[in-house]
């Protein structure tokens, strides 16, 4: 990334190489430019359009109801935007009672865990993964994927599926 002032114009000239950066410390007017060519200034104290936001509170997520449900593992939706936007699902799985048995997942889009608390071995495909806190496991949903076998309990941890832009839940 580049940054440069123009002084004369007082403004400020990003240049990214592959993606689009602006400085939110920058002056109201910037001009932001990709490879060199030149994209416009944009005007960073007004808002085009209302935007839509969710915020959850602490233990106040919508439960979802799955096939895990049934052994001892507890789903908390932690947001969801409607329409268009409605591509990223953030859930805060619990599970708490040991279980030898395990549903497994497939959907399509990508999911990362974030392992909060505990210990997991989870299997992805043909691999498995042992999963403490601060772990991270960026997975292709459309592979087998599940717990495997639970090694400390509680388990809690962040799972967020990026669904493609044509999925139809």
């Amino acid at each position: 990334v580049l940054v440069r002032c123009d002084e004369a114009r007082d403004r400020l000239v990003v240049v990214a190489r592959g993606r689009l950066s602006v400085d939110r410390l920058a002056r109201p007017h910037v001009v932001v430019r990709r490879d060199e060519r030149d994209l416009g200034p944009l005007d960073l104290g007004r808002q085009v359009a209302h935007r839509d936001a969710v915020f959850t509170k602490n233990g106040h997520g919508a439960e979802i109801v799955g096939r895990g449900t049934r052994v001892g593992h507890h789903y908390e939706l932690l947001g969801a935007l409607r329409g268009q936007h409605k591509r990223l699902e953030p859930v805060l799985v619990t599970l708490t009672d040991a279980s030898d048995v395990f549903p497994l997942f497939q959907h399509p889009g990508t999911e990362l865990l974030y392992m909060l608390e505990g210990e997991m071995l989870y299997g992805h495909g043909d691999s498995e993964y042992h999963l403490q806190p601060g772990d991270a496991l960026l997975l292709d949903g459309e592979g087998l994927h599940g717990p495997n076998e639970l090694l400390k309990l509680p388990i809690r941890f962040l799972a967020v599926t990026a669904y493609p832009d044509n999925h139809q839940p």
